[in-house]
């Protein structure tokens, strides 16, 4: 059976630093769960399009491992099927890390928080670099951004890892009430400014 990239994470090494510094509880739990993870559900996919940021790491030409932030508003990172991740590379954008040398790695991790509910998602995959033409343009343009994509990268999932447990809909629920509030506060100092009190 081909080991799924998460699994090369857990190399000798790792595993021996893990029995130095004590048993983790979790640990069985979680490889567990990992095991025929390469397919993305739908409490993932509602994980990912209520996300306004993610973290991604890259291989650069010289071998070195690039770690970058991308945000967007919500849902600016497209699932595009059970098996693909999309999103769009603004103009504003200067970090290019991708290159187009086809002897260059294309495996990225995308590490994906939601921090009021500990939840973390761990991404790995493939990337790939792709001009903002045809389909994906449409798939990955989003309503509030209107700045010129200059291209696109899809990620193809090999697999991935849940520490924590997804929210359940009262707490996305609360979620949602806790930004209606702010942004009646918010209105509120305005028209207290506009009414001079």
């Amino acid at each position: 059976m081909t080991p799924f990239t998460s699994d090369f994470a857990f190399i000798p090494s790792a595993e021996k630093q893990k029995e130095l510094l004590g048993p983790d509880t979790n640990d069985p739990a979680r490889r567990k769960l990992r095991k025929g993870q390469s397919w993305i559900t739908e409490e993932l996919r509602r994980f990912i399009t209520e996300r306004e940021s993610f973290y991604m790491a890259s291989l650069n030409e010289a071998g070195r491992i690039y770690v970058q932030q991308r945000g967007g508003p919500k849902g600016f990172l497209k699932v595009l099927d059970k098996h693909t991740l999309a999103f769009a590379d603004y103009r504003k954008n200067n970090t290019h890390p991708y290159g187009e040398d086809e002897t260059v790695s294309r495996r990225v991790h995308l590490f994906l928080t939601d921090r009021p509910n500990n939840t973390r998602i761990k991404i790995w995959g493939e990337a790939e670099v792709l001009n903002p033409t045809g389909p994906f343009l449409d798939m990955v343009q989003h309503e509030e951004y209107h700045t010129h994509i200059v291209r696109i990268i899809k990620v193809r999932i090999s697999d991935w890892e849940l520490k924590g447990r997804f929210p359940s809909s009262l707490i996305r629920r609360l979620e949602e009430i806790g930004s209606d509030l702010k942004r009646l506060m918010s209105r509120i100092q305005e028209v207290k400014k506009q009414l001079g009190g």
